[in-house]
């Protein structure tokens, strides 16, 4: 046991028990005298196991990483382990005299008392603070406090943990997923999440597809999907092969039809790859509606489609002109290939005949924002002009500047042709309304010239000394009746008697006498068609149109050469008419006569069928030749075109109706003339022409009756009993004469009456008398043609 020392002490020891196990005791000696002593033996084995604890404990909290601190119920503290001390940068000692309320100066005095109260209740407690470094600095503490209560008083033990960095990364997290959230919900596509379903997506989804969340959550992608796709695809079948794809770990992208909620189809792109969460594998699919952009390049493929097909040319240059574009009309018109334009400027088809004002006021226009518009003319690689009608239009970047320029460009050439033709056949028009009221007024003094000199012609003596000048009156008047006629044919206002006519037989039937008027070293050719050549037509103006033109060929050959005319037979059709600028359609017989003379530049064949037009010397011509056959042709509703270049001969075309009838070859029989007893009424406005008409008719034995008018011959006819014909000038005043025939036919539906007129039959039918009902005869008025037709009306 050791040396045992005189006095009172207490050894701390190891004992053995009877079962062997060791045990901590206290021994307490207490010596008595010199030679005895008393000591007790105390097991301590638990007290010290108790005490290494508490001091385990205590050694444990110091040095424990989070901090611990002791607070009284007044909010003292009272215990603050290192860590504690670490943190908030005092000493214990500083710490062991200072409360809650120093250390976070910014929890509120009036809050504890209810905070331990609720403490007390539950027994523990969970909170945040913000307390304050003695460096002045604040951190953030997580804090989990128990209630003890020892005696009377009451503890509560606070375990805290800085938890600032925590709250950084929490904070740097959720802002992080706020951001992802926002994009996730602010995306321009559609994103949804799915497993077997979908479990979540973003605003433009339910956008998109019209729904509400849901309606879509809990739902697949396929199930908004119409049964088969626009290729044929079984929809739902597709679907589970891209979804199984990728899983699988291969991402898919591929257009697919949807439908929205309301049954809308749209078209999108979508985007399918595989995302993993927490270990679970999910589909996100991203969702683009390409609706509008698919539209867009439908819009585009048609524009483009529009603008390779365009019948106009369209070029699109760099803002230096350059071209950059042409489409195939531009190749068709100008015969440059697209190669040969791009990289050249407009100047590639200059023609030369805009002089250098025309394009600067053409670039300033462009180059200043506007748009260009007018005629130009224009070049082919062959070297022929075309005329265009352009529209120049800059083309402007968003930021206002001109980026290029785009050319739209029409070929008008044919149309500017055409209205030349239409300009000239208007005055053609004019000319002959104005020629044929000429020749009408002159008919009527040509009536009473002729009529008179032929009354005296006939009562001269046989041996009349006077007798060669009246014939030369006669002789001059016939010349005048023929050019009045010729004006009536230019203005389609002569009488003609239709009868079919094969233009062939015709041809023919002239040849010799054609070949008098032409000279020796002319050779005269003919090539006929075959059947099908029959027109309604009057035989001696086609007779005339083949003289006139001979004689012009004649005149235009004067060193010889070959006059040609041919026959044959077209169809116009729509085509044609449109190519050709003239026609109706139908099936025509075509007469061409050509020569290899000298030919005619663009201002004379403007000029060729106007009255009086000539460019032969002064008395080799009256300048009605051409103007008579162009009347001709236009009375038999026929066309007339001519193509002549200087040096390169002249080729009239002359176009006819034709008809399924066969040609009448029958010649009229001329009669003798024949006067009469009848009563006849005589209405003309013109007094020579009157008193002539009366003194033939009296002479032959007719009774007369006179009016000065339209008005008067109705009042005269229905005053004279037994009128057996009346004879009515068309144009009268008061009445004319369509309106007297109208009344005269009231008063006695039987009643003969023949028109006369200086113009055609045809003026006749437009004053409104009906075709088949009346008989008419053209001024001038010859006595044995009055004399015949006259008795011809009576004795029907």
């Amino acid at each position: 046991m050791g040396e045992i020392l005189y006095r009172e002490e207490e050894v701390r020891t190891k004992m053995v028990r009877a079962d062997g196990e060791i045990r901590d005791v206290l021994v307490q000696l207490r010596f008595m005298d010199r030679d005895s002593c008393i000591f007790t033996v105390v097991d301590v084995t638990e007290r010290q196991r108790t005490e290494e604890s508490l001091r385990f404990t205590q050694f444990a909290m110091d040095r424990a990483r989070d901090l611990i601190v002791w607070v009284r119920d007044d909010g003292s503290i009272f215990y603050a382990n290192d860590a504690s001390c670490e943190s908030l940068g005092y000493s214990r000692e500083e710490l062991l005299s200072m409360t809650v309320f120093d250390v976070d100066p910014a929890y509120p005095r009036q809050a504890w008392a209810p905070a331990w109260t609720r403490l007390r209740q539950d027994g523990s407690l969970l909170l945040e603070v913000r307390p304050t470094r003695k460096d002045g600095s604040v951190f953030s503490l997580e804090i989990s406090a128990s209630f003890l209560s020892y005696g009377d008083m009451e503890y509560a033990c606070a375990f805290m943990r800085d938890v600032t960095e925590r709250k950084r990364m929490e904070n740097t997290l959720r802002m992080s997923e706020e951001r992802l959230h926002a994009l996730f919900e602010s995306a321009g596509d559609a994103i949804v999440i799915a497993r077997d379903v979908i479990i979540d997506c973003n605003e433009k989804t339910l956008e998109m597809f019209r729904c509400t969340r849901d309606e879509i959550v809990g739902k697949t992608l396929a199930q908004f999907s119409p049964p088969v796709q626009a290729d044929g695809r079984d929809s739902l079948k597709e679907a589970s092969v891209k979804t199984k794809a990728c899983l699988e770990g291969v991402p898919q992208f591929f257009e697919w039809k949807y439908l929205r909620a309301d049954g809308t189809p749209f078209d999108a792109e979508v985007s399918l790859t595989r995302i993993d969460i927490r270990g679970e594998a999910y589909l996100q699919a991203i969702v683009r509606d390409v609706t509008k952009r698919k539209q867009t390049e439908e819009e585009l493929r048609r524009l483009s489609v529009a603008i390779e097909q365009a019948a106009e040319e369209i070029i699109i240059t760099d803002a230096d002109g350059v071209i950059q574009y042409v489409n195939p009309a531009f190749e068709r018109i100008t015969g440059y290939r697209r190669q040969e334009a791009i990289g050249q400027t407009p100047r590639l088809v200059k023609s030369g005949v805009h002089d250098g004002v025309f394009y600067e006021n053409l670039w300033d226009t462009i180059g200043s924002g506007n748009i260009w518009t007018g005629q130009i003319t224009n070049r082919r690689k062959d070297g022929a002009l075309i005329q265009e009608d352009a529209i120049i239009s800059p083309l402007v970047s968003s930021s206002g500047g001109i980026t290029g320029y785009i050319s739209l460009k029409r070929d008008i050439t044919e149309e500017v042709k055409l209205h030349s033709q239409l300009r000239q056949a208007q005055k053609m028009e004019s000319v002959g309304t104005l020629a044929g009221g000429i020749a009408h007024d002159f008919n009527n003094i040509l009536t009473a010239l002729i009529g008179y000199a032929t009354i005296v012609r006939m009562k001269m003596e046989k041996d009349s000394p006077l007798l060669p000048y009246m014939d030369q009156v006669l002789s001059a008047s016939e010349k005048a009746a023929d050019l009045t006629r010729s004006l009536l044919t230019f203005s389609r206002q002569q009488p003609v008697t239709l009868a079919p006519l094969d233009v062939n037989d015709a041809v023919r039937a002239t040849q010799k006498l054609l070949k008098r008027l032409i000279t020796e070293d002319i050779d005269l050719s003919t090539r006929f068609t075959g059947e099908g050549t029959v027109v309604m037509a009057d035989r001696s103006q086609i007779d005339q149109i083949l003289f006139n033109l001979v004689t012009n060929a004649r005149d235009a050959m004067p060193k010889g050469g070959v006059l040609t005319i041919e026959t044959d037979v077209v169809n116009m059709d729509r085509g044609f008419v449109r190519s050709f600028g003239f026609g109706a359609p139908g099936r025509y017989v075509l007469m061409r006569v050509s020569d290899t003379g000298t030919g005619m530049d663009a201002a004379t064949r403007e000029k060729i069928f106007e009255p009086f037009f000539t460019t032969k010397e002064l008395g080799r011509g009256t300048g009605l030749g051409l103007a008579t056959v162009y009347g001709i042709v236009k009375q038999h509703n026929g066309y007339i075109t001519v193509d002549s270049e200087p040096n390169r001969g002249t080729t009239f075309f002359i176009y006819l109706p034709a008809v399924d009838l066969t040609a009448n070859d029958e010649e009229r029989q001329a009669s003798a003339v024949k006067g009469g007893y009848e009563l006849i009424l005589v209405a003309e406005d013109d007094g020579e022409v009157r008193r002539f008409m009366c003194d033939v008719l009296k002479r032959y034995g007719y009774r007369i009756v006179e009016a000065v008018d339209g008005e008067e011959a109705v009042r005269r006819f229905r005053d004279t009993a037994d009128v057996n014909l009346v004879i009515l000038d068309s144009v009268m005043p008061k009445r004319n004469g369509r309106e007297a025939y109208e009344e005269i036919r009231g008063m006695d539906p039987h009643a003969r009456v023949l028109f006369m007129s200086g113009y055609t039959r045809d003026i006749v039918l437009d004053k409104g008398v009906e075709e088949g009902t009346f008989d008419f005869i053209a001024k001038p008025l010859l006595i044995d043609k009055l004399l015949a037709k006259v008795r011809e009306v009576l004795d029907r």
